[in-house]
């Protein structure tokens, strides 16, 4: 790694985001260091949904 490379990188802030089903969820990843979560609707998730 160059000192450039070096230099930009210092200038970036890295934030932990996770994914949270619900509101619980989403609070114990805060309590134990996510900076931030993310809550999408049942048809915006990346997991197949189960068909009924």
């Amino acid at each position: 790694m160059d000192n450039d490379e070096r230099m930009r990188l210092q200038n970036h802030h890295l934030e932990l985001l996770s994914p949270a089903r619900d509101a619980g969820i989403a609070r114990e990843a805060i309590l134990h260091g996510a900076d931030a979560v993310y809550i999408g609707g049942p048809g915006f998730g990346a997991r197949p949904q189960r068909q009924q």
